[in-house]
């Protein structure tokens, strides 16, 4: 897990747990980097933190992130 921030993952994490959200909505929620928060986005993924969903079609299509489990670790 090199190259992770566990502040920045707690941060994230307290972000979702308002709901489902776009990772546009994330994005300018956090201030951070947009492939900074999708590399996060994937990392917590993988452990099965969060899921996500491709929702819409052509233009409209965006990711959906929602909570799975609150636990950091």
């Amino acid at each position: 897990m090199e190259g992770y921030d566990y502040g920045r993952m707690e941060k994230l994490i307290e972000f979702l747990k308002k709901g489902k959200c776009t990772m546009k909505e994330l994005w300018q929620a956090s201030g951070w980097h947009y492939g900074t928060l999708k590399r996060y986005v994937d990392f917590l993924e993988k452990r099965g933190k969060v899921a996500t969903k491709i929702v819409g079609r052509g233009r409209n299509r965006r990711r959906e992130v929602w909570l799975v489990d609150d636990k950091l670790i």
